[in-house]
Parts: C-alpha cells; sequence; structure tokens
C-alpha cells in the first residue's frame, strides 16, 4: 500500500506549489506580529539607578508609551524613603510610588489620570515593566493579529488540503497526508497556540483584574471581547471539522 512519496518541487501540480508558499507566508506574518508584544517583555527603566543612569530609560517611557514632549527636559527626582519618583519641570508634573508589597508601582499625572506599572525584582533590583493597561492593550493587540492570520489560514487550509486514504487488506485504515494538507496542520498548531496565548492573558487579568479595569473603557473591553468570541467560534467549528473527519475514516 502507498504510504508516503518524495516528490521534486517541480514535479508538482500549481494547487500543490501554493501550499508550502502560503505556509511560509503565513508564518513570517505571525512571526512579525510577535514585534507588538516587545512592549511587555523589556523593562521599561531600574528603580535603583533613577535619579542616575536610569533616567533616560524613564523618560523615554514618558515619549513612547505616553507621547510626552516636555519629558525631553523634565526633571527627575527620588523621596529620601526611596519610594517616590517625582517628574518636575516648574511643577509636578507626574509620580510614580511604589506598593507595599513591591509588585507593583503607581503612575499618576497631575490631572489625576493612573496608570499600573510591574515591579518584578531581578539581578538584586527593581526593575519597572509596562503596566497592566500597556501589556493588556498590547496582548489584545497580539491575540487579534494572530487571530486574523488563523482565519485566513484556516479558509486557505480548507481550500488546498486534500486528505487521502485508502484501506488496506486487512481493512486497517490509514490516510495520506500529500503537500496541501500541511497548510491544514499549521493551522491546528496555530488554533493550539492561539488558545494558550488567550489562557494566559485571561490568567494575567484575572490576576489583576481590581488595577486593570478601571483602566480600559468598557467599549475597548466589549470590542475586544466580540472579536476573541468570533475566534474562538471558528476555533470550535475547526475542532467540529477535525472530529467529523475522523468519524468519517
Amino acid at each position: 500500500m502507498e504510504r508516503w512519496a518524495i516528490v521534486e518541487f517541480d514535479q508538482l501540480p500549481e494547487d500543490n506549489k501554493k501550499s508550502p508558499i502560503i505556509s511560509i507566508l503565513v508564518f513570517v506574518a505571525v512571526y512579525a506580529s510577535n514585534s507588538t508584544r516587545d512592549i511587555g517583555k523589556e523593562y521599561l527603566f531600574r528603580w535603583d539607578k533613577v535619579s542616575g543612569d536610569g533616567n533616560k530609560k524613564l523618560l523615554r517611557y514618558f515619549r513612547r508609551v505616553h507621547d510626552i514632549g516636555w519629558a525631553e527636559s523634565a526633571e527627575i527626582r527620588k523621596s529620601d524613603d526611596d519610594e517616590t519618583i517625582g517628574v518636575y519641570m516648574d511643577r509636578k508634573l507626574a509620580e510614580i510610588t511604589l506598593c507595599e508589597d513591591k509588585r507593583k508601582a503607581i503612575l499618576t499625572f497631575d490631572d489625576g489620570k493612573k496608570h499600573v506599572l510591574k515591579v518584578k525584582k531581578e539581578n538584586d533590583g527593581l526593575n519597572i515593566y509596562a503596566g497592566n493597561r500597556e501589556y493588556i492593550l498590547s496582548e489584545l493587540f497580539w491575540l487579534f493579529t494572530l487571530g486574523i492570520f488563523i482565519l485566513i489560514t484556516c479558509i486557505a487550509s480548507l481550500y488546498y488540503t486534500e486528505l487521502i486514504w485508502q484501506l488496506d487488506t486487512e481493512k486497517m485504515k490509514y490516510f495520506n497526508l500529500n503537500y496541501k494538507s500541511g497548510l491544514f496542520i499549521i493551522t491546528i498548531c496555530l488554533c493550539i497556540f492561539y488558545l494558550l496565548s488567550m489562557v494566559s492573558f485571561l490568567r494575567e487579568l484575572l490576576e489583576n483584574v481590581g488595577h486593570t479595569i478601571p483602566l480600559l473603557s468598557k467599549e475597548l473591553l466589549v470590542l475586544y471581547s466580540s472579536i476573541m468570541g468570533v475566534f474562538l467560534g471558528i476555533l470550535i467549528n475547526v475542532v467540529i471539522y477535525i472530529i467529523d473527519f475522523t468519524h468519517a475514516l
């Protein structure tokens, strides 16, 4: 019985040639979209180095995330108890205060707006990371981007995939996957990765729900929740498709 056959790429039919090309494009697109998560991985500044060498990183955070022009010429001061960092020009414009558990810091602007920053003890010091609001927005954008590519890949895989199975003389079931089915397998892997990413995001959200929800508008939460719900529905349909296919064997 024929199981697998090695065929030169030039000898493949045109439809079969498209499958690996699409797979490569999807991989590159998903890999590129991962750059949206960088804001949550790299620490913004080191608490122990402010005021000092860490000032530049702190001011860069204000410019990069909050788009604040005055950060170029602001003055950084730290309180005597090492618990508060103030940002000044002619008056106090912002203040960062460490929480008692040293796991979070609260950034408060002069207009009353607040942001929660993450604090991690690393290398005998405190590193400050993007807070829940920035983390959630970057994670939601990552999930949204990945979901789009899963949708595209899913549609493409259903169009290009051919699953051919044969029965041997002992009535044992086998199936051969040709080149087109590679895209289908990639779709399944992406779906699993998407679910794991969503679980990780929801766990992080629940751990910080007290600090997070007030910083996000209800409209934004509803929008992204709806989008993730659509993609979850797609994943469920993919699972049903796999179950139906298994029963057909």
